[in-house]
């Protein structure tokens, strides 16, 4: 028997059957195209019929494997981002404030559409703003007798690059003294997404497996709104006053 194209265009699936198919394959919506008309020249038919020469293949109902595909509600494999939390990348920056000790502050920043990452750091140093921001948490420090290297790194939701790690594998390997966290946006990703600097600074925070968390605002934000600069000094302030107390 040849079967021709108009039969097999006709061969469509009930709507419970294409319901089911959609479940299987998890696809929300079904989308129709318009309908156009396939001539398909006879001498490109495919002959079905068997014959001697080929070896018959059993039946196999369609229409009931997507059927019993969907009702055995098949699941994506363990692990994969429909089970589980989103993760949070860090990539550092290649750059160290004091590479002469092990003891680490881990500046973590995230930015907003329109706050630019340079204003932060590139991938080698901090920006001219964040050298001046780091080098006033030194004075500090310094002033407390406390040598911290602080190290820089952006936080991304993507992980794309190879220098790119899951947030929990560089907490493991840096082993922060603190985190400092800057910007509504590293708030939101970090914690939650109602919250933002205002309402987490001033405070102690703890993340992930105990970690000490103090928040500040954005450099962007600073550059921008500079009358905000007395704030983040009293951030770095409390900052430096939980390491010299031994709270961390």
């Amino acid at each position: 028997m040849t079967m021709t194209g108009a039969q097999a265009v006709n061969q469509t699936l009930t709507e419970e059957e294409r319901f089911s198919y959609l479940q299987a394959m998890e696809v929300s919506e079904w989308i129709l195209r318009d309908k156009k008309e396939v001539n398909i020249p006879d001498e490109e038919l495919v002959d079905l019929t068997p014959d001697s020469s080929v070896e018959t293949v059993r039946d196999v109902n369609v229409a009931e494997s997507i059927t019993h595909h969907a009702q055995h509600n098949i699941k994506p494999e363990s692990g994969s981002m429909s089970e589980s939390e989103p993760v949070n990348y860090l990539k550092m920056v290649n750059w160290r404030s004091n590479s002469d000790t092990e003891q680490t502050i881990l500046v973590v920043c995230r930015h907003e559409t329109d706050q630019p990452a340079h204003s932060f750091a590139r991938s080698t140093a901090p920006s001219q703003f964040m050298t001046d921001f780091v080098q006033a948490l030194q004075s500090l420090l310094e002033t407390s007798r406390i040598t911290l290297d602080v190290r820089l790194a952006h936080l991304s939701e993507a992980g794309l690059g190879h220098d790119c790690l899951p947030m929990n594998d560089v907490l493991e390997q840096v082993k922060p003294a603190v985190i400092l966290v800057l910007g509504d946006e590293t708030v939101k990703k970090m914690f939650n997404p109602d919250d933002d600097v205002a309402v987490k600074r001033g405070k102690v925070q703890s993340f992930g497996d105990g970690n000490s968390v103090i928040t500040s605002y954005h450099p962007f934000t600073l550059i921008k709104n500079p009358h905000l600069k007395p704030l983040a000094m009293e951030d770095l302030k409390l900052l430096v006053k939980l390491i010299s107390e031994g709270n961390v």
